[in-house]
């Protein structure tokens, strides 16, 4: 199944009682959304609206999921494409008790709970001197089971409006040999040094953004700190993004991404957008000559139905995401963005046991959506 394969909706949500998710947090926002499971892509979100603590309901997200997840052996012994090879859905998508799902509720699909739904407390929201506001969120979880380990996927959707999607590594150490060059020693056996091999994983986020209810006009525009030569000032430069592009994460310039509606505006008359803000621009993974979509970030392409997945696409209309940049016209059309983000797991002796959860996390922020702060 593609990981695009349901029909849009534009204002409703109505993909089924079973499938939809209609929370209202304890300050009054609310968050409406579809979710399903595909065999390769697994847990997908779609139809994503948001209401605001003042009541303005609009629609941000059409779908989104994961494109691919690759991981890669520090000394290049094994790969893995876990969507394309094995794919996230079906038996690779485990069964949830409540111990897994702490005071949340389990949703299910095909006869198994395989979703957690939770409404947690998120500490500050704001706080000014004495005055300040606790937040809420949203937070929904899965869990897959694959090959190398496994793998902890969250959403949390706060009640300012802000989504951070995020995938966690957990498990065993599973890859071992003799040689630190390529790991760290966690023991030994028989005398022989036993190194648990380091390796990367590469997250590669599938995500169409539908900003508003006014159809597929949106405006993709990439934001930039500029500095100056004596870096005492930093100029903001913001370029609207006409055509299929890519480009690397940049921490000098503090390169990110907001997605706006072509027409829409908030009541002060500014376009109303989502800005996809980097977290962690230390762990970039680079890959081989053969891997050239792992030298760029983030890539926005025109949206095909053909265009399925991030490596190994076998849709017949390029191979890797970096195939699919090929010059098309996307503004005020539907783009989609892919977003790459990555984890490099150097065990230690405290995993021996069981790996600590290694997330690979990022935000899209909610950017003039409303004049003034939407909690109350």
């Amino acid at each position: 199944m593609s990981l695009f394969g349901m029909s849009p909706v534009a204002n409703a949500i109505s993909c089924g009682a079973a499938n939809t998710i209609d929370r209202t947090l304890p300050g009054g926002a609310r968050w409406e959304l579809c979710w399903r499971s595909d065999d390769s892509a697994g847990v997908v979100f779609s139809d994503i609206h948001f209401t605001t603590e003042t009541g303005i309901r609009r629609k941000i997200v059409k779908e989104a999921g994961l494109g691919q997840m690759n991981v890669i052996l520090n000394d290049n012994s094994s790969r893995y494409a876990h969507v394309t090879e094995v794919g996230l859905g079906g038996n690779n998508l485990a069964t949830l008790g409540y111990s897994n799902c702490n005071n949340g509720t389990l949703r299910s699909n095909s006869g198994r709970s395989v979703l957690c739904e939770q409404v947690e407390n998120r500490g500050y929201a704001w706080k000014y001197y004495s005055s300040s506001r606790q937040g809420s969120q949203l937070t929904l979880s899965a869990l897959y089971t694959l090959p190398t380990g496994k793998y902890v996927l969250r959403w949390i959707f706060a009640d300012d409006g802000v989504i951070t999607p995020g995938m966690g590594h957990a498990g065993n150490i599973k890859f071992v040999g003799t040689d630190t060059n390529f790991g760290w020693q966690v023991g030994s056996t028989n005398g022989s040094t036993v190194v648990a091999k380091s390796f990367a994983v590469e997250y590669i986020w599938r995500m169409d953004l539908d900003i508003g209810d006014n159809g597929y006009n949106d405006i993709v525009e990439m934001l930039e700190v500029n500095p100056d030569s004596s870096r005492s000032k930093k100029f903001l430069n913001i370029t609207q993004v006409n055509t299929e592009s890519s480009w690397k994460l940049d921490p000098l310039r503090k390169r990110s991404w907001r997605i706006r509606d072509g027409y829409e505006t908030n009541s002060d008359g500014h376009k109303i957008s989502y800005h996809l803000e980097p977290t962690e621009t230390g762990n970039v993974y680079r890959g081989l000559s053969t891997e050239p979509w792992s030298q760029r970030d983030l890539y926005v392409t025109k949206r095909r139905a053909c265009e399925q997945f991030a490596t190994d696409n076998v849709a017949g209309c390029g191979r890797s995401v970096d195939e699919f940049v090929n010059g098309e016209g996307i503004a005020g059309s539907d783009p989609v963005i892919w977003y790459r983000t990555s984890y490099q797991r150097i065990p230690r002796e405290e995993d021996r046991d069981g790996f600590h959860i290694g997330w690979s996390t990022f935000h899209l922020i909610p950017r003039d959506w409303t004049a003034t702060s939407s909690l109350n």
